[in-house]
């Protein structure tokens, strides 16, 4: 059974379901390693970097790891997972992770593991490194890769910590989401109130200019109906005087005949307005004829009345 997957729980009796120990539980660097005779330094290396990389992507254990493997691959024929069940998978994870591995894992089992539960810029930097740990020389690790190959300058040393590990994979390009600080919702507020009271008062200026330019032109029009009104009873008032001015003629052309001739030669020319009825006395004139305070027509119908026959 691999130390890190599928063990009791010594705490409580009972066993974790679909979880193990925590991977890292036991391993704080490469001399943790049980198995240091069958382990050379370089596959201790190798191994605790990909254990740190999918136990810190699979919450401290491996089963997520092993899970993506099985969802990818376990119905593939011929492939190291094809028909395993979990246990199975914890099982045969145990001689080659965890800290009683017996050796390193092979690269086609390197590339699964990485890329089920990695992708993106994060998978190619992962396998980059695990390439540069699983050959010393720098040669790619099989003839069907052909991704980069990283050798960290920790690989160097005698003895890595978990945590030397862990920095450096923390440093890497991440395909997962920047965190996005929640919203300052009084910020936002704030700023919102601001600009709907500018807007506000953008509004009220444009209605205030609208009613000026309205009372401008409502004025206008106003003064110029005046003065058309003003215009039209000045054409009246001189319409009917020009029809009164009018009328006298028209009497005076219609009565003149008549008053000649009842009165004959007698009559001088305005005499017809005078109200005259026989020769005017001698050494009068023609305004001596008129009577006081009549008018055209009254000194008319009274000159006619009075020539009546």
């Amino acid at each position: 059974m691999p130390e890190d997957e599928g063990a009791a729980d010594r705490g409580s009796g009972t066993r974790r379901r679909g979880r193990g120990q925590p991977a890292l539980a036991k391993l704080v660097s490469t001399a943790d390693f049980t198995n240091k005779r069958k382990l050379p330094p370089d596959d201790r290396k190798m191994i605790l970097f990909l254990l740190v990389a999918l136990a810190d992507a699979g919450d401290g254990v491996l089963t997520p790891a092993y899970q993506a493997v099985l969802a990818r691959h376990g119905d593939t024929a011929g492939h190291w997972s094809a028909g395993k069940n979990m246990a199975a998978m914890q099982k045969a994870g145990g001689k080659f992770l965890g800290q009683s591995a017996e050796r390193r894992p092979s690269w086609d089992k390197v590339e699964d593991l990485i890329g089920a539960m990695f992708g993106g810029p994060r998978r190619q930097s992962l396998l980059a490194v695990a390439a540069g740990l699983f050959r010393a020389d720098g040669e790619p690790p099989s003839a069907s890769y052909g991704g980069e190959i990283v050798r960290p300058e920790w690989a160097a040393a005698d003895v890595v910590t978990v945590e030397t590990i862990r920095q450096y994979i923390a440093g890497l390009p991440d395909d997962r989401p920047v965190p996005v600080p929640p919203p300052d919702v009084e910020s936002d507020l704030r700023t919102e109130n601001k600009n709907l009271k500018a807007e506000n008062n953008k509004l009220w200026l444009m209605l205030h200019s609208v009613l000026r330019a309205f009372r401008v032109h409502d004025g206008e029009l106003k003064e110029r109906d005046r003065a058309e009104l003003r215009e039209k009873m000045r054409l009246r008032v001189k319409a009917v005087e020009s029809d009164e001015a009018l009328k006298a003629e028209n009497e005076r052309l219609i009565w003149a005949p008549f008053l000649v001739a009842s009165h004959g030669s007698q009559i001088p020319a305005e005499g017809w307005t005078s109200g005259i009825v026989g020769p005017p006395p001698a050494g009068t004139t023609p305004a001596d004829q008129a009577a006081p305070g009549l008018s055209q027509t009254s000194r008319v119908e009274q000159g006619w009345s009075s020539t009546r026959w």
